[in-house]
């Protein structure tokens, strides 16, 4: 029987007792260690991240994936601001090799607009032809190129084969005259200038001041459209009588220009820019869904209608577009729509998310 052993084990194992000042001292040691650790993080926050310029590029070609964090923005890969003195300068873009075009010969690419245009006006001979769609090299090239973000992919002629008689004004306006629109965009007509050194190319035709070194400089006047922040409210009818006094307007404008040897397509200052207008001739009135009159001016106006259902509201139309479509692949819902990739779950906690916002649940 070892139960003497046994017992002096486990009072060797067993802890000191330690006295009241050891205590004391042990509590004091760990506040002033904790101290020290908040202080420490304290200070390490109050700094600044150091200012790290983002490395540089692995490929001398602008890559979109890489560029906002190499060639732009205020923060780095890390969160931290860069000093833009240190931001690479913007790479150019990777060159087009014009090799791997389809044979078909349908494709172009200008260099300096980096714009890829496919010309498939003439593309079907035959309506079996035409049926048959767009040839299998045409249509993978033309989605690689869509792909692609360093180039502008311009197609012309996909719809080259609807029906004349159905796609006009005046049947826009017997089907569907009556039906008020809500979705017209609003521009607003623009005149800006821009003083040019008189060594530039740029084509000017009024001399401005002369800068601090004596050079005359020469102002160049700019045509933009302003967007405006609120849709207008048509209806169609309405919408095709602004199309056609526009058209007309903008017609005689370009008479009394030729007229008095001034080039049509040159932005004029608003002094001279109003000696060739008529702000009578130019006047358009309409009523809203409402009845209330509005007035705007149908060249300084432009108004643009989105989000027009075709399907609901022009379906014989929109028959037609599908029937006769060069690229039915690329249409909403069909094979290459992208809607397909988004799940049904996200647009309806998107639809719930929106709806507890406006306070509509």
């Amino acid at each position: 029987m070892n139960h003497g052993n046994e017992t002096s084990k486990q009072e060797s194992v067993s802890e000191s007792p330690t006295s009241p000042m050891d205590d004391e001292k042990k509590q004091e040691t760990g506040i002033e260690h904790a101290q020290q650790v908040n202080t420490a993080a304290q200070q390490q926050q109050e700094e600044p991240p150091p200012s790290s310029a983002p490395s540089p590029p692995p490929s001398k070609y602008y890559t979109e994936e890489t560029a906002w964090r190499l060639h732009g923005g205020r923060l780095d890969s890390h969160g931290h601001q860069i000093d833009k003195s240190q931001i690479q300068p913007l790479p150019e873009a990777p060159p087009m090799d014009t090799s791997t075009f389809p044979k078909s010969g349908r494709w172009s690419f200008d260099v300096d607009t980096r714009v890829l245009f496919g010309d498939f006006r003439h593309y079907c001979n035959s309506q079996d032809q035409q049926k048959q769609g767009l040839d299998p090299e045409d249509e993978h090239f033309l989605l690689t190129m869509m792909a692609r973000d360093d180039i502008t992919v311009i197609s012309e002629g996909f719809a080259a084969h609807l029906n004349p008689n159905l796609w006009t004004l005046r049947v826009l306006k017997e089907i569907a005259g009556t039906d008020v629109c809500h979705q017209f965009r609003v521009f607003e007509r623009v005149l800006e200038f821009q003083a040019a050194n008189s060594g530039s190319n740029i084509k000017t035709d009024h001399e401005g001041d002369c800068d601090q070194n004596g050079t005359q400089n020469k102002v160049q006047w700019f045509q933009s459209y302003k967007e405006h922040a609120n849709c207008r409210a048509l209806q169609m009818k309405d919408y095709i009588r602004y199309i056609y006094q526009r058209k007309e307007q903008l017609k005689c404008i370009a008479q009394r220009r030729n007229g008095a040897g001034v080039d049509p397509a040159v932005a004029l200052d608003p002094t001279q820019d109003a000696l060739y207008r008529n702000p009578q001739e130019e006047k358009f009135v309409y009523k809203n869904s409402k009845g209330e009159e509005h007035t705007l001016n149908c060249v300084d106006t432009v108004l643009y209608m989105i989000d027009y259902d075709i399907g609901k509201l022009l379906p014989t139309l929109h028959q037609d577009f599908v029937d006769n479509f060069m690229a039915p692949n690329l249409l909403p819902g069909s094979q290459h729509c992208m809607m397909h990739e988004v799940r049904l779950f996200c647009l309806i906690a998107s639809s719930v998310c929106v709806s507890a916002i406006n306070g509509t649940l």
